[in-house]
């Protein structure tokens, strides 16, 4: 395992456990006292995790490992305030930043996103909530295709 490796893991760690800190700071009753300066604002973390596969014959590059993407967001939940958010069932509202790894750092580089965002929730319960989120934002990718230098990106 190399150090880099290592500092990512701590990173991830550090991550989830601050933002379940958050989470349960936010969930106190006394709505007059909130370390946090967004009020009925939450801190999120999502990880994804993947795979690269050879999907045409002229596709033969060394993928070099799993494809992975950290996500790390600030979402505001609507509570009917508005005439529209009661009408649009009461969606949240946010903005993240994601990073993006494509698993051969030396080919195909690493991304870089921030996008706003907004879910509209499709089904809630207790157990299971389904809801769909469309955003737009920016991004920035560290290897950029060339056909002469970077043939395989």
């Amino acid at each position: 395992m190399t150090f880099r490796s290592i500092v990512h893991i701590i990173l991830l760690l550090f991550l989830v456990t601050a933002s379940s800190l958050d989470s349960k700071l936010l969930a106190q009753e006394n709505e007059a006292y909130s370390p946090f300066p967004f009020r009925k604002a939450s801190l999120e973390f999502n990880g994804y995790f993947g795979s690269v596969f050879k999907h045409t014959k002229e596709f033969d590059s060394n993928i070099g490992g799993p494809t992975y993407s950290f996500e790390l967001g600030m979402v505001k939940n609507c509570f009917g305030n508005k005439p529209w958010e009661k009408a649009l069932n009461y969606p949240s509202i946010g903005a993240s930043f994601i990073f993006t790894r494509f698993g051969n750092n030396q080919t195909f580089g690493n991304a870089y996103a921030a996008m706003p965002h907004i879910s509209f929730y499709v089904y809630r319960s207790t157990r299971f909530t389904a809801y769909l989120r469309f955003g737009l934002g920016f991004a920035y990718l560290s290897k950029k295709y060339d056909y002469v230098q970077n043939p395989d990106n």
